[in-house]
This record gives C-alpha cells, sequence and structure tokens, in this order.
C-alpha cells in the first residue's frame, strides 16, 4: 500500500503516543528461540500455490521474507502472490481458484464453513508488537472534554474496515462489557483506514478502529484510545482451502513449513535490523526502510501457534448482533482450526 504523501509525513514526523490504554507484553520475543528450525524437504516435482491477501502490509512479512529469500523454492514451490478482496478471495479459496487466503476469522469465514465449505485456520497472522496501538479509538472533539469511559460508548458509531462482522470487535465487545454494554450499543460504517483516521482528527465521526500504519500516524490531541488490540491475541489467519487441506496436503505442508522455518529463524526480536529482511520488507510495503524502523507494527511468536478457544469467542461475539452469523451453534473448534500443518 502506497501512502498520500500527507500521510508518510505524519507517520515519520515522530508523533508521540498518548500514553491512555497501556498495551501488554507482545509475545514475541526479544532473542531468536529455542523452537526446531524445520529442514526443506522439497516435492519430488515443482508445486505452485496462490495466496490472496488484501493488501501490502508488514502483517504478511512471512510470506514476503519467505518468497524472497527462496525458502518457497528450497521446497520445490512457486508461490504467486495476489491482491484481492476478502470476500471475493473467500468464494476463489472454495472453489480452489486460489490455494491460501491471508486473512481474518470473520463472520463471512464462519459463515462459509456453516455452509459446508471446506476452509480451515491453518497459522495464525501477526500480533501487535509491544509498542503498537492497534484499535478503537474515540474522538477529543466528541468527548468534548470528558475524560474517555467505556460508558461513554453507547450510541457511539465507529468508522472500520469491515464492521461488525469483523475480529476486532472481539475486543471492542470487552471494553463495552465492562459498562454493562455490547456491540448491539454500538454502529458502524464503513470506511477506508486513511479516511477513519481523517474522520476522527476532523471530528466528523466519535470513534474508529485504527489498524497499521494510522495509530501512528495520528495526531494524539484528536483522538485517545478506547479499546487496543492485545499485544498477546492475533486477530489475522493463514487459511486453507481443500486444494491443501485435502487434495494437496504435502503441498500444504511444504507451504507451512518454509513460513516456519522463515518465522523462526528471521522475524524474532528486532528483525527489521536484519539487513536482508529489511530490505525484503521496505520494497513490498513500500516505504523507506529508516521510516520503518521508527515504529514497532508486528510481531511473530516462534511457536506459531493459533490461540485455543479463540474461534468460539469470536462467534460469540458475533452472535451478539442479529443477522451477522447465518446459522445458531457456535461450530467447534475442530471443524475451523487445523493445526497440524506447523511443524
Amino acid at each position: 500500500m502506497k501512502l498520500p504523501a500527507c500521510l508518510l509525513l505524519a507517520l515519520f514526523t515522530g508523533l508521540a503516543l498518548p500514553a491512555t490504554a497501556q498495551t501488554p507484553a507482545s509475545r514475541a520475543p526479544s532473542a531468536k528461540p529455542s523452537y526446531a528450525v524445520p529442514s526443506p524437504r522439497p516435492l519430488a516435482k515443482r508445486e505452485s500455490v496462490k495466496v490472496a491477501l488484501a493488501a501490502r502490509f508488514v502483517d504478511f512479512a512471512p510470506l514476503y521474507v519467505t518468497k524472497a529469500l527462496g525458502e518457497f523454492d528450497k521446497e520445490n514451490l512457486d508461490v504467486e502472490l495476489i491482491t484481492l478482496r476478502g470476500n471475493e478471495a473467500t468464494v476463489l479459496l472454495m472453489s480452489s481458484k486460489i490455494d491460501v487466503m491471508a486473512s481474518q476469522p470473520s463472520a463471512a469465514f464462519f459463515n462459509a464453513v456453516a455452509g459446508g465449505a471446506d476452509i480451515k485456520i491453518v497459522g495464525p497472522g501477526s500480533f501487535p508488537a509491544a509498542t503498537a496501538r492497534r484499535g478503537y479509538y474515540v474522538s477529543t472533539a466528541w468527548l468534548a472534554g470528558r475524560p474517555y469511559s467505556p460508558q461513554l460508548l453507547k450510541g457511539v458509531e465507529f468508522g472500520s474496515t469491515q464492521g461488525v462482522g469483523s475480529s476486532p470487535t472481539y475486543y471492542l465487545e470487552k471494553e463495552l462489557e465492562k459498562a454493562g454494554l455490547s456491540v448491539r450499543d454500538v454502529k458502524f460504517k464503513i470506511m477506508a483506514g486513511g479516511d477513519i483516521m481523517a474522520a476522527l482528527e476532523a471530528g466528523a465521526i466519535s470513534g474508529g478502529n485504527l489498524s497499521d500504519p494510522y495509530w501512528a500516524v495520528l495526531d494524539p490531541r484528536k483522538a485517545v484510545p478506547a479499546a487496543l488490540q492485545p499485544a498477546d491475541l492475533t486477530m489475522g489467519a493463514w487459511l486453507y482451502g481443500p486444494t491443501l487441506l485435502k487434495d494437496r496436503r504435502d503441498v500444504g505442508m511444504a507451504f507451512m513449513r518454509a513460513v516456519v522455518r522463515t518465522v523462526r529463524t528471521r522475524l524474532q526480536g528486532k528483525y527489521l535490523d536484519d539487513p536482508q529482511v529489511g530490505a525484503i520488507l521496505a520494497k513490498e510495503v513500500d516505504q523507506p526502510l529508516e521510516k520503518l524502523r521508527q515504529n514497532d507494527f508486528s510481531a511473530f511468536p516462534a511457536d506459531y501457534q493459533f490461540e485455543k478457544g479463540l474461534t468460539d469467542k469470536l462467534q460469540r461475539t458475533y452472535q451478539l448482533t442479529p443477522g451477522v452469523l447465518n446459522y445458531a451453534d457456535v461450530i467447534p473448534e475442530s471443524k475451523v482450526v487445523d493445526m497440524s500443518f506447523v511443524p
């Protein structure tokens, strides 16, 4: 994603972050971990894998770095990256037109599984770094001098890129529960990420969900945190469709083996300080490396596990709003998660 010049200027002027809402410690270790590094096991013949992702973000570093460093080649894989919107990518994944989707466990994902789609979560997305402040913010113009408290959120309309059926509503729900509220007590307006930030600063919306890099760009005088994504909680996921889950399971194993090898050896600690990794990510997200290093956005814990029980929690959050899920009973984790691909 190439950001407008005005956005880049703000991002790289070193704005101080607001002291409100402390972020918990990230799961990312400060040094390379002791997890076993899986050796390449090249497939008998060259295989192709098509991967869909919504945009070019640092969150997808495992994919970019693995490809650029030749780790997929070591497994005898050709990996093609395709930029697609979430709904379109889900349809193509279900129909085996693509093999992997870098996404989130959204309501659309669960509805697809409930409808018989053979897709599953096979690995976690990124986690916020210890200093990252992704999440829901409220406008200081809307606060009008009042100190923030969750009791004020009743009736607030949040700008959001995906709305009520998206995974970040899970931690917003936790904040609302402090005041005896739920996601049924707030509204969502679908907006682009940069527009959300601009509207918050202008006081045009009362609240908004800010992802990377917009939380780092935000003028802290214009908006303050309401509910930040916990640093030990991923809101993203790698999704496999039927081709890699069943038809070409050996290819699915090889793909994940290469990704995990990269995560455990090249994406721990201050990975942007690694000259190779830094150069790759700066090119992929189209940002100067020296500027990327000024903010920590994404972390990739070496265990590379998706949190147990999270799919149940997400579904229960989505169920709070009528019509978001088109089925009644929570789909068991075993039906939506398969961590057997992670070595």
